[in-house]
């Protein structure tokens, strides 16, 4: 046993502390660790630490009063950079004497460790707290003159030992309501392990009261003794206590929709606030937590906010009520799911981009590598969850015989439509799923290029030869495809979605003069001149500029984003 543990039982014991059936010891990585030295039944009290044996934020500002406007973290930092400071003259030095010298919390981070986090969102985490914490340590200072001589390292360690060693100070005084925090010299020797039984157990009261732990299963002699520090993520656990853990239960994926250049943006965000569909952080409220197990309806109706088209924006406004974000339409919902997926997808690939020398590394580079295999995992099981999901909506596609009563297809128009669509979907699916149906593709609960081409060999072969580039210009050739698939009448498959389609209310043509003289130049570009080239395929009466404005609307709303795949249900 070293001098610096012989004193510090000493001084807990002097000053009312006690605990029995336990010794400290260090594992092979050097991490201190409570093991049981007898067999230690369930129900029985393991320590014991008087309140008066506590560092408490009233303690820290009893030495530092002037700062009041410093948090609570920040100052009894400062109160513990300073108490080891001055050495054995401090009354907490048998306890500050014991702790760790290095305290390897992400925050205490160099650049070579840093590159093991890289492409992570804890690698952002880590570097926005960490500039956080050091503007704030410069402002306490400054605040603080009298303690000019705590260095930078010094205050981050002071701050790392209260991020993996705190208690909330509530098991001191229940009745006190903030984020005040507490340390208990010996309790918080113990380590952390999900799903241990453990009891905090207060006694007494502030003043001069006790807080116990209590063991919740029996321990053998021999065993690590360990505490339960909550619920917590990988993220949080190496970010404040500096370890991780494999298959962590709790672990989650963080996603925020990027809408910068979203030119729709401020109105996705009015219909966000007023329909209260804002994630539970107030600071990032776009900001969502996928867990494997559970991605939040919450997540859903929000991205199907974020894929809205014009068209589906006007018609959702207006939204106060969340349940009305439950299913858009399937163009809507389609779009979604590949958002989503989109998103899983980048990140994922940018987490496997990963070549750092493994060789010899420390223990905290191994954490922060399980942390990063553990984030891989989890972002494979949510991806292949939204798959799923997607090939469940392709399936229920499928099944749609009949269209919504009006247009725009969406659920907010034709709500007695989706309710009934989805009675029979839930029946159809059962049926599905004790049968093990095939797979649906995409292409075919959509209108593609490829396949108007394809049914149009006559228009397919004018246009390969009016287009040097059909890719190029896919988005004129579709629009002229889809005029020449109407023309069919009811020979074409879609002939009921272009009925439904046909009349435009002047609400849903494009409201912008300049958009609308863009279309007509298009138009003068191609007319006459195409149907001079070929009149047996470019009917002048078929193809007037009233049908390319049609077209344009079709593209624009019934589209998936980023693609002309026409959703025509």
């Amino acid at each position: 046993m070293s001098a610096h543990l012989d004193q510090f039982i000493s001084w807990v014991k002097e000053n009312g502390a006690t605990y029995e059936k336990f010794d400290f010891k260090t594992d092979s990585e050097g991490i201190g660790c409570v093991y049981a030295t007898t067999k230690v039944g369930a129900g029985e009290s393991l320590a014991t630490l008087p309140f008066r044996l506590a560092i408490t934020e009233k303690v820290a500002r009893n030495a530092l009063p002037n700062l009041d406007q410093h948090s609570c973290r920040n100052v009894m930092s400062l109160f513990l950079a300073q108490q080891k400071k001055i050495g054995n003259e401090s009354f907490y030095a048998p306890y500050l004497n014991i702790l760790p010298e290095k305290i390897m919390t992400g925050l205490c981070f160099d650049k070579n460790d840093m590159r093991f986090l890289e492409n992570t969102t804890l690698y952002n985490s880590i570097e926005e707290r960490r500039q956080n914490v050091y503007n704030e340590f410069q402002q306490l200072i400054k605040d603080s003159p009298e303690n000019k001589n705590i260095t930078w390292d010094e205050f981050l360690w002071a701050y790392s030992v209260l991020s993996s060693r705190s208690f909330p100070y509530s098991l001191i005084d229940p009745s006190y309501d903030g984020p005040s925090e507490v340390l208990f010299p010996l309790l918080d020797a113990l380590n952390h392990k999900p799903h241990t039984h453990i009891t905090w157990m207060r006694n007494g009261d502030p003043e001069t009261g006790s807080l116990s732990f209590v063991i919740g299963n029996e321990i053998e002699a021999g065993e690590q003794i360990f505490n339960n520090y909550g619920p917590k993520v990988c993220d949080l656990l190496l970010l404040g206590y500096g370890f991780c853990f494999e298959n962590n239960e709790y672990d989650h994926v963080a996603l925020k929709p990027n809408i910068s250049m979203d030119p729709n943006a401020q109105a996705k965000l009015q219909i966000v606030q007023q329909a209260n569909v804002v994630s539970s952080s107030k600071e990032e409220p776009l900001l969502n937590y996928i867990h494997q197990d559970n991605i939040p309806s919450s997540f859903y109706k929000l991205m199907r906010i974020m894929v809205m088209n014009e068209l589906e924006l006007s018609c959702y406004l207006n939204c106060t009520d969340s349940s009305l974000l439950d299913f858009v339409g399937y163009r809507n919902e389609i779009a979604m799911l590949n958002t989503i997926n989109a998103l899983l997808q980048a990140r994922l690939m940018a987490i496997r981009k990963f070549s750092v020398d493994i060789t010899h590394i420390t223990s905290w580079q191994k954490y922060a590598i399980l942390y990063r295999q553990g984030q891989e995992k989890l972002l494979t099981i949510i991806v292949a969850r939204i798959e799923q999901e997607k090939s469940n909506m392709l399936r229920r596609m499928s099944t749609v015989t009949e269209l919504p009563p009006v247009a725009p297809f969406l659920s907010i128009i034709n709500p007695e439509y989706f309710a009934q669509q989805k009675q029979l979907w839930d029946i159809k699916k059962t049926q599905e799923e004790k049968s093990n149906s095939g797979v649906v593709t995409l292409d075919s609960v959509v209108i593609t290029l490829n396949q108007l081409l394809q049914r149009n060999p006559r228009f397919k072969k004018a246009t390969e030869q009016l287009f040097e580039d059909i890719e190029e210009e896919q988005d004129i050739v579709m629009m002229l495809a889809l005029i020449e698939e109407r023309s069919k009448g009811r020979e074409s498959k879609w002939n009921a979605f272009f009925e439904r389609t046909r009349d435009i209310n002047k609400n849903q043509v494009p409201s912008n003069e300049e958009a609308v003289e863009e279309l007509q130049d298009l138009y003068d570009s191609l007319f006459p001149a195409f149907t001079e080239a070929f009149p047996d395929t470019f009917s002048a009466e078929i193809y007037s500029f009233e049908a390319l404005l049609w077209a344009e609307y079709i593209l624009n709303n019934y589209s998936l984003n980023n693609s002309i795949f026409i959703v025509p249900i």
